[in-house]
């Protein structure tokens, strides 16, 4: 049994800091009464400091005990136990549960045929199995291998500069990528934003991300002659069943559509949606018409924010508006009713129904790689595979090729990127090439004849 409470003075209306005998002799301790919950009642913490009559003793022992009066209020706060130590790992954890909680609660919804609530607090979009596989794989790895090897064993005493050693521990310890070591970064910030909104932290890091390495980004350019072949397989896969007197079902409308993705992504310059966020999906109300139906018809597609860039509204090449028209019309004849340009035209139970979006044609893309020998053995760098987002590059590099008048800053806008990355990563300039745009707007005074005195140049004439 513990020794009798002998309460002195009260740190707060719900704190008393009094003493008790122990076998080391009488110390100062912190009594704190949780007035709600599971852990309802008195809870005690030593102070560390020897009992002794006089004010030096108290004032000591005050001291200490406000701060654990401090963390006993924000773990009461929180539902825990008051006595709770709080450790950095302790917060992962939770966070961990939490977000697989609030995964859990957005399935349920959706099985009822609602749409998810729980949000990524801090990020975009809502808590789904892929996102939250994907948090998990890293929190549960590399995170806690730093937590537990980097960080002090109290989580009150993590600082900010602690936090900061993240980037330079993830690229010694793993070599990881700047855009590895930036997705660990934004973990960590969730993770402190999560305790900090349960009165755990009291700062949510502003940790500085790893700049990127423009030169490693580069990726092998996607040659005309490659892309054609590309585009000549995709369109055969879908030929040789017509040639067997297929034109619809399942097989046959994937193929058919997945043609048209391909031409649709070299023909805009469109980052190609993964399937990871639902908003960056394609939409028909995104494509917006100036002159629609008449011969100078211009179609532009709307894009929202990609990553951390602005909304921008990205220019569809005259050649491939006949491709929205195919995909439209695949719709009416399937009798499909969707929000989505590319939508599933059949149902398969348990996976999705007729009209729901298709997430990606990642699937087709690696296969239609392999018809072509264009894919790579595993283990391949990624600045040398061909990936959806080389149609992107090609077009960009297509635009500058084929345009004498065509400036960077304006193609940066209409692609959502900036001036900065296409010259760094996509142009090839040419003076020879740009030599028209290069000389517009001079003086004609070539056509005038030279003036010379005593044999020497004085102008023209």
């Amino acid at each position: 049994m513990p020794s009798k409470f002998h309460p002195m003075t009260h740190i707060a209306e719900d704190a008393v800091l009094g003493w008790r005998e122990t076998q080391k002799g009488a110390y100062w301790y912190l009594r704190f009464y949780c007035r709600e919950g599971k852990h309802k009642g008195n809870h005690f913490k030593a102070c560390g400091v020897p009992f002794e009559d006089g004010f030096s003793s108290q004032k000591r022992a005050e001291k200490i005990a406000t701060k654990h009066y401090r963390d006993f209020l924000s773990n009461a706060k929180a539902g825990n136990k008051p006595s709770l130590k709080l450790t950095p790992e302790y917060l992962r954890k939770s966070y961990v549960a939490d977000i697989q909680d609030r995964c859990a609660k957005n399935e349920a919804l959706q099985t009822k045929g609602k749409r998810p609530v729980w949000e990524v607090v801090g990020g975009r979009g809502y808590w789904t199995p892929r996102k939250t596989k994907e948090a998990v794989r890293v929190l549960d790895a590399q995170i806690k291998e730093f937590i537990e090897s980097e960080l002090p064993s109290e989580l009150s005493k993590v600082k900010q500069r602690e936090l900061n050693r993240f980037r330079d521990w993830a690229r010694d310890r793993y070599g990881w990528a700047p855009g590895t070591i930036n997705k660990g970064i934004v973990q960590l910030r969730m993770i402190w934003r999560f305790g900090y909104e349960r009165d755990w932290v009291a700062f949510v890091p502003e940790i500085k991300q790893q700049p990127a390495d423009l030169v490693l980004r580069t990726r092998r350019k996607l040659q005309p002659e490659e892309y054609r072949e590309l585009r000549d397989k995709a369109r055969l896969r879908y030929e040789s069943l017509l040639d067997k007197g297929i034109s619809s079902g399942y097989h046959f409308d994937q193929r058919y559509q997945f043609y048209f993705w391909l031409l649709l992504m070299s023909n805009s310059g469109i980052r190609p949606p993964a399937g990871q966020e639902e908003r960056l999906l394609l939409r028909w109300e995104d494509i917006k018409y100036v002159n629609k139906g008449k011969p100078t018809e211009r179609r532009f597609l709307l894009r929202k924010s990609e990553k951390a860039h602005l909304n921008y509204e990205a220019v569809i090449l005259p050649n491939a508006h006949l491709y929205l028209d195919e995909l439209k019309r695949l719709q009416k004849d399937r009798g499909v009713k969707s929000a989505y340009i590319f939508a599933h035209t059949t149902t398969r139970p348990g996976f999705w129904e007729k009209g729901d979006p298709i997430q990606s044609f990642k699937k087709q893309w690696n296969n239609l790689l392999k018809d072509c020998g264009l894919d790579s053995p595993v283990g391949t760098p990624q600045s040398e595979k061909i990936v959806p987002y080389s149609l992107r590059a090609f077009f960009l590099t297509s635009r500058l090729e084929n345009s004498d008048t065509l400036r960077i800053e304006d193609l940066a806008k209409a692609t959502g990127t900036s001036a900065e990355m296409i010259e760094m990563l996509y142009y090839d300039y040419s003076t020879r090439k740009r030599y028209k745009p290069l000389t517009e707007g001079r003086q004609k005074r070539e056509s005038l004849e030279p003036v010379y005195k005593d044999g020497r140049y004085v102008g023209r004439g």
